[in-house]
């Protein structure tokens, strides 16, 4: 159960963050960036994911009995 002090703690981190979150929300290169960055990450998680489904097709196994990862 969060304390009074607690939440006006995390309150005020909000109301600091928001003008910060405001401009990488409306400055061009800013999104640009984050949108790079996005993109990145997304193609890493896909490339994960078949490397996955092809170990798991051909049965590698971890010692543990479950999938390898």
């Amino acid at each position: 159960m969060p304390t009074a002090l607690g939440e006006a703690i995390a309150s005020y981190g909000r109301i600091a963050r928001t003008p910060h979150v405001c401009t990488l929300a409306t400055e061009e290169p800013y999104r640009r960036d984050i949108n790079a960055i996005r993109n990145l990450q997304e193609g890493r998680h896909a490339l994960a994911a078949i490397a996955r489904r092809v170990r798991w097709s051909i049965g590698c196994r971890s010692p543990l009995g479950g999938a390898a990862w």
